[in-house]
């Protein structure tokens, strides 16, 4: 079998689940046969060029001419207009993002599918309000107001992929994204068993010893329930620490998230962004962790 598969591998947010899209593929490619195509995105980030051309050389499945058009440093149309058509018995795209269904397509005319880990826009506006509302901020509604406009557009992108018969089916690390999206309606799923992949070197920090703490680590936005964290924790009454680790994707978010945690008076201190060997002694002491994700 020979699949093409367009993937996203974070670059400037080392977050999980571009680590997974990581592990799956260096998972696939020993597997079968395997055509990596690197999303848009990670071709606009120019200042992450070099490591991604290194990684995509590591992975050692990328069609040579990808190479080159990233060591030639090619812009995003550049790269859009000199991709290659080709024979593939099918296409997987690791992100969640429209666009680059339509890269697989622009490649192939095989059946394309794309792997979900959240959903790409909301088919209920109450659902979206509770995962996309910031708590009671000035800008909430602002932000709230954008999100519904930002899901209006890509439900119109994702249902045009499918009715011009441009996305065929769909793999998701859970039923939620589907359920919340609709999909699981009109296109054929399947839900991956285990969710999640991993760097088997993560289990060289697994230890009995804790601490007395407990750990909120995550992309820190109102989906990772990061405004229900401290509503939780003064739910539980607790006087063990909270640490919360991550980077806020919006500075105000910050803002907010440090006032409510003063005005509730819990126990909760925020590390800033942690990552690689700090990150997983820190994780691997405490006690147990928090994670209110939607």
């Amino acid at each position: 079998m020979r699949i093409l598969a367009v993937v996203d591998f974070g670059l400037n947010e080392n977050t999980g689940g571009y680590k997974r899209n990581y592990e799956v593929m260096k998972r696939l490619c020993k597997l079968t046969n395997v055509d990596i195509i690197p999303s848009l995105r990670n071709v606009r980030l120019y200042n992450y060029r070099r490591e991604l051309i290194s990684l995509l050389k590591s992975l050692n499945s990328s069609p040579e001419y990808v190479i080159d058009l990233l060591e030639n440093d090619v812009t995003e149309e550049d790269f859009i207009n000199s991709l290659r058509k080709d024979k593939y018995d099918i296409a997987v795209v690791y992100s969640n993002s429209s666009e680059n269904i339509k890269v697989a397509r622009r490649v192939t005319r095989a059946p394309i599918g794309v792997q979900l880990q959240l959903e790409p826009f909301y088919k209920d506006f109450s659902t979206l309000f509770k995962i996309k509302f910031r708590g009671v901020t000035g800008r909430a509604v602002k932000k709230l107001k954008q999100a519904i406009d930002e899901s209006l557009r890509e439900e119109e992108e994702w249902k045009t992929l499918i009715r011009n018969n441009d996305l065929n089916f769909i793999i998701s690390v859970s039923k939620v994204p589907l359920i919340n999206s609709g999909l699981d309606k009109v296109l054929p799923y399947r839900v991956t068993e285990p969710g999640n992949a991993y760097d088997p070197d993560l289990l060289s920090y697994r230890s009995d010893y804790k601490e007395d703490y407990a750990v909120y680590f995550t992309r820190l936005i109102p989906e990772k329930g990061l405004f229900e964290v401290p509503l939780i924790w003064k739910k539980a009454k607790r006087d063990m620490k909270l640490y919360v680790m991550g980077r806020f994707e919006d500075e105000r978010d910050e803002e907010d998230f440090l006032k409510m945690v003063k005005r509730l008076n819990v126990n909760i201190e925020y590390l800033g962004f942690k990552e690689g060997e700090e990150l997983f002694s820190i994780v691997s002491k405490a006690k147990f962790t928090v994670y209110p994700s939607h």
